[in-house]
């Protein structure tokens, strides 16, 4: 299984909050992927925007984060976060276990995915992700 390294630069990366934190992040795989392949997913710059007290709120946020590829069809690649985390304004989210839903467009270089995170009160957080694919 070859393991690839990803530097993603996170061009709008959402936290939205309701009954708690629910946050948004980032990452995308080559146009070569195929099922298993890893990839080690790094933030080169990344924020992540809030409405708090009807105020917008900017801070910054990255993430380190590994993908697994599960499907790989014509245009798009299916994926699984396997282990990692996302840091929003200092505060270090983990993953929860059997996180998944992602996808990769080869055609608009962008990926989404969402899932589930534990933020260091325990609590639970619910992220989705938007990224735009940066390398040329």
């Amino acid at each position: 299984m070859a393991v690839k390294k990803v530097f993603v630069g996170l061009g709008l990366l959402t936290l939205i909050l309701a009954a708690g934190v629910v946050p948004l992040l980032a990452m995308p795989p080559t146009l070569d992927a195929s099922v298993g392949d890893v990839y080690l997913v790094t933030t080169i710059k990344g924020y992540a925007k809030a409405m708090i007290n009807g105020e917008p709120v900017r801070v910054r946020a990255s993430v380190q984060l590994t993908a697994l590829v599960t499907e790989v069809h014509e245009d798009l690649v299916a994926f699984r976060i396997t282990e990692g985390s996302i840091v929003i304004n200092g505060t270090s989210y983990i993953r929860e276990e059997d996180w998944e839903r992602g996808i990769y467009n080869k055609r608009t270089k962008s990926a989404t995915y969402e899932g589930w995170g534990v933020d260091p009160q325990g609590r639970r957080v619910y992220f989705i992700l938007h990224s735009v694919d940066k390398r040329r």
